[in-house]
């Protein structure tokens, strides 16, 4: 859209008129306070990051989706901060979560007692190159698709409930009790469940090692990319440029 057609716009929603010199420049301002968000220092430690990521409509010529990896950091006191986002036209790549993770350390991550990720391979080698000493979780909300997505249609609400007591138990002791349920219910119609979970259920009790450390949910909440994602989603037809996005992003992140 043209700086005219957006002066036009503003005009005959808002009844304010901005020359589109003035559109020009307000764009420029937003792009510099973009560029001054994605470039600034974060702290030394955070507490979990949750690796994650959603896809976009971009019109580049035409309109396709396109990949964009968020990192969402909790902080140490409980409040959780958007750390920084990554387009890429390539699809999802380990490598691109290895740039996300390259630029957090650039910018002054040195600490990370766990992250969250989905599972994709290559991405548990990044961050072992990058951050060796951290904890590495897979995400419930991927566990429990992968899980579902091997049952028949008409078994899936009642696997779905039994996940729910695993990744719901309030210890450990709990949570292996369930499992082991889990696998004797499921474990010869679903056989990878039991593999899976056996390896992956347990991991957020790893966390849990002092009444201090502020909680990470063992059910995981969205870890960002879905809400920022929904929001920039409502743009009608899909954003013009990757520029737009990125604006779109940050000011949802603010």
């Amino acid at each position: 859209m043209s700086t005219r057609a957006i002066s036009r716009f503003l005009e005959g929603i808002y009844g304010a008129f901005y020359s589109p010199q003035s559109v020009s420049r307000l764009t420029q301002v937003v792009e510099e306070e973009v560029q001054a968000w994605r470039e600034r220092p974060l702290d030394e430690e955070y507490y979990a990051v949750f690796l994650d990521g959603t896809f976009l409509s971009i019109r580049r010529g035409k309109t396709a989706k396109e990949p964009v990896y968020l990192a969402l950091g909790l902080k140490p006191n409980g409040r959780r901060e958007i750390l920084g986002f990554v387009f890429s036209a390539e699809g999802e790549r380990a490598r691109n979560w290895e740039e996300v993770l390259k630029d957090l350390w650039r910018r002054g991550v040195r600490r990370v007692r766990i992250f969250v990720t989905d599972n994709l391979p290559g991405l548990e080698e990044a961050l072992r190159k990058i951050f060796p000493e951290a904890d590495c979780e897979l995400h419930v909300l991927h566990s429990v698709r992968d899980a579902l997505n091997q049952a028949w249609k008409k078994d899936r609400e009642a696997l779905a409930e039994d996940l729910r007591v695993v990744y719901r138990a309030e210890t450990e002791e709990e949570a292996k009790e369930t499992l082991k349920r889990l696998r004797e219910r499921w474990g010869t119609y679903v056989p990878r469940i039991g593999a899976c979970w056996k390896a992956k259920a347990c991991a957020s009790y790893v966390s849990s090692g002092s009444p201090a450390d502020p909680p990470v949910p063992r059910y995981h909440e969205p870890s960002g990319a879905d809400e920022l994602g929904g929001a920039a989603a409502n743009e009608g037809g899909g954003f013009s440029r990757g520029g737009s996005a990125r604006e779109t992003l940050v000011l949802g992140a603010q």
